[in-house]
């Protein structure tokens, strides 16, 4: 009824959802006014490069401090054209890479490709074939950036799932001595290349089942076998979805943001990137880890260690190894 207890009840319970509402509403509109959208058209070719960009959480453009950019490369989908918007696939998975003790700037381009649109360093695509366009339009815009923006040229990050991977493997390969580390997830990269990537910092990914982890295996045991230490997860009895696991795994994003341009991550003490464990879709154990002359922390005397085990093949140059992964049990991954 319309009784005055009915009103006092009903005003009783609406207000406070009301504001509320307000007040959820008020925080996504604020984070979604962070992201500022952009449009990058190559002079030359009229080529165009929609993006994303997140201003770190207070930044003044007067100060002198200077924070990290972090490069998202989103994967493909299911849809022919892919017709991907700025408002929903522009996100990425800044979500996760999002750390309160490192404020940064986040860039996330939109590619209207599929498959590889970023660009691809597998096997049958080898550097000398010519650059996808969103690729090299990635790289025009950060640098634009740069001198847009505060931005430390010496932490700048790349990392993206399987299309995403694709093209972070490019991108880096590319451009060597660009970024300070890469975290590419379920895509290959070319065993051949090797050399591009010996004094990068990298944390690859890959699921066991997947139809790229051979490929990727043999391009990690590559790297290592010439000196380079990239880290690698080789999830067991997984396939293609590794990154979800990894993205969202704190240990993960704490390396990342823990690595300098020019600086071998073996050659200084980062948040321990090594540890053992269980996969929560199907139990199995997998050591998370690179290889180095000197255990990371984390590391009991009873864990096994790549390059310290049998299984795991000898130690190349900077403290390098054969095999990329080793579980409890001891035996190459």
């Amino acid at each position: 009824g319309d009784s005055p207890m009915t009103r006092f009840v009903s005003r009783c319970l609406f207000v406070p959802i009301l504001g509320l509402a307000a007040q959820l509403a008020g925080l996504s509109s604020a984070f979604a006014q962070q992201f500022l959208p952009n449009k990058y058209t190559d002079p030359q070719t009229n080529e165009v490069l929609e993006y994303n960009v997140l201003l770190p959480p207070g930044y003044d453009a007067a100060a002198e401090k200077k924070y990290p950019l972090w490069v998202c490369l989103h994967a493909a989908n299911n849809t022919n054209p892919p017709n991907r918007k700025l408002s929903s696939d522009g996100k990425c998975y800044v979500g996760a890479f999002t750390d309160p003790k490192n404020p940064a700037f986040f860039m996330v381009p939109i590619s209207q490709t599929n498959m590889s649109g970023w660009g691809d360093a597998g096997m049958n695509s080898p550097i000398s074939q010519p650059e996808k366009f969103e690729g090299r339009l990635t790289v025009v815009v950060i640098k634009e950036l740069m001198g847009k923006y505060k931005i430390d040229a010496d932490r700048l990050y790349i990392a993206g799932p399987s299309m995403g991977a694709r093209g972070t493997w490019d991108i880096i390969r590319r451009n060597p001595t660009m970024f300070a580390a890469a975290g590419p997830a379920a895509g290959p990269a070319d065993p051949r290349d090797a050399e591009l990537y010996a004094s990068q910092n990298i944390w690859a990914i890959n699921g066991s089942n997947d139809s790229t982890s051979a490929e990727n295996t043999a391009a990690i045991d590559a790297i290592r076998a010439i000196g380079g230490n990239p880290i690698y997860t080789l999830l067991q009895n997984r396939g293609h979805d590794t990154w979800r696991s990894v993205f969202n795994d704190p240990q993960f994003v704490a390396w990342m943001y823990a690595q300098r341009r020019g600086v071998p991550w073996w050659s200084h003490e980062p948040p321990a990137p090594t540890t053992l464990k269980a996969d929560p879709q199907n139990g199995s154990t997998t050591l998370v880890g690179g290889v180095s002359t000197v255990p990371p922390k984390g590391l009991g005397p009873t864990t096994p260690f790549p390059g310290t085990s049998s299984a795991s093949g000898g130690g190349g140059a900077g403290g390098a190894a054969g095999s990329a992964a080793v579980g409890l049990a001891g035996q190459s991954s």
